[in-house]
């Protein structure tokens, strides 16, 4: 069995680039399901942007409109994220140390400002708490990771006499 190898990350900012709100007013409860996205861009050796989205839906059509939307909220939260020790080759996910200790971190951030958005309609809606291992588990691959870091040769190039 490989041992772990222990990592440190420090959060340097938490952006959100995309909080998207559409409910018309109603009365009554809403049936909602949830979907998360999510990617990650590695700037450099130590450092990352963790993107983790969530997307709200209604489960049944609405009778009175048809050409209403389906979906009601989406609230996407940027990590900047600072490791201690330079990241190697990563090419899923999952190879990211602490990739769900980092998401755990952004999910409290997501809820806040879907619970915010809810709130100024009077709709009480807290997202239920979510466990980040089944997720990583379930949906790992369907989070893109892409690699900007340049490649640096550590051949020397050797002298003509």
């Amino acid at each position: 069995m490989k041992k772990p190898v222990s990592q440190e990350f420090k959060v340097i900012d938490i952006l959100y680039p995309k909080i998207d709100f559409n409910l018309e007013p109603r009365t009554g409860e809403l049936d909602l399901k949830q979907a998360f996205r999510g990617d990650v861009v590695i700037k450099d050796s130590r450092k990352v942007a963790v993107r983790f989205g969530v997307a709200l839906f209604e489960n049944k059509k609405e009778e009175n409109n048809n050409n209403a939307s389906p979906v009601k909220a989406i609230v996407e939260a940027i990590g900047l994220i600072e490791f201690k020790k330079a990241l190697g080759k990563i090419k899923n996910v999952n190879e990211i140390p602490l990739i769900a200790n980092i998401l755990a971190l952004l999910y409290p951030f997501l809820r806040e400002k879907i619970n915010y958005c809810f709130s100024n309609n009077k709709i009480p809606m807290l997202l239920p708490p979510l466990n980040v291992i089944d997720l990583l588990h379930n949906a790992g691959d369907s989070f893109k990771v892409t690699d900007t870091r340049k490649t640096i040769s550590t051949r020397k190039k050797l002298k003509k006499d």
